[in-house]
């Protein structure tokens, strides 16, 4: 059996999951199994979004150096680029309510790199256009116009634990009138909000774990999505889990992105009195190598 490799960042659409392993995107059945590869360029992809009518996808790719906003067919093919903004710690936060536009956080054109706002691009391309929301990296849309954002969110891995005055937030909009409000105050770090039916989704540590929180209702994990019909994604340590929205019952899916581990080269080494295998990473080496072609 082919072995399981470390998954992040699932998103889903009816039965469809994208997810990164290996620096690339793989595509796999809501059922879990093997994962097929969408991507194999040399930069890094990451952070995908499939659209509300999963035909298209969106996420961070760095093939020109930063990061920038790409897009490319659901099911695999040649990937756009959107942006050239020139700023590395960009992130895909999702579509506009309408699917015409991809939502992105990013502190191109702000005058300090932690001040993050979140803009939309035009799947056409053109100039993005800042949404005005004043400091924020963290979206989610709800009925009747509402809108809850997130500031300071980071991914929870980042900041167990942290209580200090960059905690992360929420603000809420109920009804799209432009009147936000702070959701909670809790002692805790929150993150990722989702905004379901009646309900918001976030993550919250306030008792020392990182939890879905739904009214006073939380459940272990590190990172979830809605995936419609009640259903979230949820990724613990290298497992993808759904789970239903009231809290009843969980899902373990195993996903196999069988490939040669295109990332990793494995050189021995040999010593006078030892000998070792070595991982080291395919960039590494090739540096290695060109260094030692000039110093000959």
């Amino acid at each position: 059996m082919p072995a399981q490799g470390y998954v992040r960042f699932p998103t889903l659409y009816q039965s469809s999951i994208v997810l990164v392993s290996e620096d690339d995107l793989w595509l796999v059945s809501s059922s879990g199994g093997r994962a097929e590869r969408l991507t194999a360029g040399v930069g890094r992809a990451s952070y995908p979004r499939l659209s509300p009518d999963g035909q298209c996808l969106a996420f961070v790719g760095r093939e020109e150096g930063p990061g920038e906003i790409y897009m490319m067919p659901a099911l695999g093919g040649p990937a756009q680029r959107l942006t050239f903004q020139g700023d590395s710690s960009c992130r895909v936060l999702g579509w506009s309510p309408q699917g015409d536009a991809i939502l992105y956080t990013s502190s191109a054109g702000q005058f300090d790199t932690d001040y993050k706002v979140i803009y939309a691009i035009s799947l056409k391309g053109g100039l993005p256009r800042q949404l005005p929301f004043g400091i924020a990296n963290a979206i989610s849309y709800g009925p009747c116009g509402g809108i809850v954002l997130g500031r300071n969110i980071e991914e929870p891995a980042y900041w167990k634990r942290y209580r200090g005055g960059r905690v992360g937030h929420l603000w809420c909009d109920n009804d799209g009138s432009g009147t936000f409000q702070r959701l909670l105050d809790l002692a805790g770090n929150l993150a990722d909000p989702c905004w379901v039916g009646d309900r918001i989704y976030f993550i919250s540590d306030h008792e020392g774990v990182g939890s879905i929180t739904r009214s006073g209702t939380i459940f272990m994990f590190v990172t979830f999505q809605p995936m419609g019909n009640g259903w979230f994604s949820r990724r613990q340590r290298t497992s993808i889990c759904s789970i239903h929205r009231r809290m009843r019952c969980d899902r373990l899916m195993s996903v196999f992105p069988v490939s040669e581990r295109s990332s990793i080269v494995s050189l021995w080494r040999q010593k006078p009195t030892s000998t070792r295998l070595l991982s080291i990473p395919r960039v590494w080496a090739s540096r290695s190598q060109q260094e030692a072609k000039l110093s000959q």
